[in-house]
């Protein structure tokens, strides 16, 4: 991707998105080694089916640590539409470059906006190639929340009843009458 960039306004305009979306202080030569690796990992037919491991009932797919060959779950064929299958694929290739943690990593919505800030998160690489090709940015996840019956403060009162007596200053309870 960023080997066959042929301007410079081309070049610069990578960058920024890559800074936006990856982190500041990634170069232009950390995109084009990383991203050069990331194609090598989907090209040299490191892609494998199986074996389904326990963390196949969380991922879709995975990587193995030093060897850097891609896994694909079960549930990547059977739960993935098309479009989550390639962002899979390229996420994982950001791990079979080398980009990722052991101890766990971040995942990003692809909103082409939001950016992780750290050049090891495997999320962010394939975040920024999904953005630099000009791939439709995610819409936010929205959660319904039913609305209720009625407004919450009207629980406490119902509509037919009489209107009250105005409640007495706090003050007057202490007080008697004859002492008034």
């Amino acid at each position: 991707m960023v080997s066959h960039l042929s301007t410079d306004a081309t070049r610069a305009r990578v960058l920024q998105i890559a800074q936006n979306l990856i982190a500041p202080g990634v170069t232009l030569g950390r995109l084009r080694a990383v991203t050069i690796r990331m194609v090598q990992a989907l090209q040299q037919n490191r892609q494998q089916c199986g074996p389904e491991i326990p963390q196949c009932g969380m991922w879709d797919a995975y990587t193995t640590v030093g060897q850097y060959d891609i896994h694909t779950c079960n549930s990547f064929f059977n739960d993935l539409d098309h479009q989550h299958r390639v962002r899979q694929l390229i996420h994982e290739s950001a791990h079979a470059a080398g980009i990722g943690q052991l101890a766990g990593e971040a995942y990003v919505p692809f909103d082409c906006q939001y950016s992780e800030g750290d050049e090891n998160v495997a999320d962010a690489w394939a975040h920024f190639v999904h953005c630099a090709l000009g791939l439709p940015a995610e819409a936010p996840e929205t959660i319904a929340v039913p609305r209720p019956r009625q407004p919450f403060w009207e629980q406490f009162t119902t509509r037919d009843a009489a209107p009250r007596e105005p409640a007495q200053p706090f003050w007057e309870q202490y007080t008697t009458r004859e002492s008034r």
